[in-house]
């Protein structure tokens, strides 16, 4: 069926203030509920906003004299929710049936109503700032008709939220934020880009400097081979001094011996006098 006809099929009372039991049927578009003062029919809203919206909280609401009260809601679409507070038994639960769904129960939901109730209600209030919602499916006797007494400006929240247009005020909303957001990315982008330029203001000769530093390079190279070259002969200077420090030895040993012949010939010849002075 068609969301947009929906309505309450059915609301059926018992022992929920001065209904006993009572079961109203409603037809598609306007109904009227008339009657003489005092006769329950604020209860009828209040029973129904106890079951939609959860509201009032407590018992305050069962029948004088009896301790479980039922309030039940068949819309035209199937859906079936009941809602129940019995003291004695300390039940406080929220039934909802589905057709071709198993039913459901609900208990400890605290202030909100179950999510699943909600969803196949399909009434909730409406939320147009932080801190204040608007009723749209329920009203009280004494309160003016839907909008009138308010301000242009909520009027204006109200409609569109039913028509779904703060959907496109929130998409605005967030693409002007995503805007002022790019616009203070590309802003600080800019600055840094600016800091950069000023930078590499400082390397404007850094081919010349590259250039310097090969050539550095190279010449460190050169320097590196060099002083291998140097350690070679700093090795052969060595040996060769150890070299000539053994050739001066040599030479010296060698002039030692240029007089042994000499020497000998004059030990000889003493030799040969003290022989014949012997005879």
């Amino acid at each position: 069926m068609d969301n947009a006809r929906i309505y309450i099929k059915k609301l059926s009372l018992k022992n929920f203030q001065s209904h006993r039991e009572t079961d109203l049927e409603f037809d598609p578009g306007l109904n009227i509920i008339v009657g003489p003062s005092d006769q329950g029919k604020s209860a009828i809203i209040r029973a129904m906003r106890w079951l939609i919206y959860n509201e009032p909280r407590g018992s305050g609401f069962i029948r004088s004299g009896e301790t479980c009260c039922q309030v039940r809601i068949e819309m035209s679409n199937g859906v079936v929710v009941e809602r129940i507070r019995d003291d004695s038994a300390r039940i406080n639960r929220y039934l909802l049936k589905v057709e071709g769904q198993e039913p459901l129960a609900f208990e400890r939901f605290n202030k909100e109503v179950p999510l699943e109730v909600r969803q196949a209600l399909g009434m909730h209030k409406l939320i147009i700032d932080r801190d204040r919602t608007v009723e749209i499916n329920l009203a009280g006797q004494l309160e003016a008709p839907f909008l009138l007494e308010e301000s242009g400006g909520t009027r204006s929240k109200v409609l569109g939220r039913m028509a779904n247009l703060h959907i496109i005020d929130a998409a605005q909303r967030d693409a002007l934020r995503d805007v002022g957001q790019a616009t203070q990315e590309i802003n600080r982008l800019n600055e840094d880009i600016a800091v950069l330029d000023g930078q590499l203001a400082d390397y404007g000769d850094l081919e010349d400097q590259t250039n310097r530093l090969r050539q550095l390079e190279s010449q460190l190279a050169r320097l590196k081979t060099l002083g291998d070259e140097l350690q070679v002969l700093e090795k052969l200077l060595v040996r060769l001094n150890k070299v000539k420090q053994e050739l001066a030895e040599v030479k010296l040993t060698m002039k030692r011996l240029a007089n042994v012949d000499e020497v000998v010939a004059g030990h000889k010849q003493t030799i040969r006098h003290l022989s014949k002075e012997l005879q």
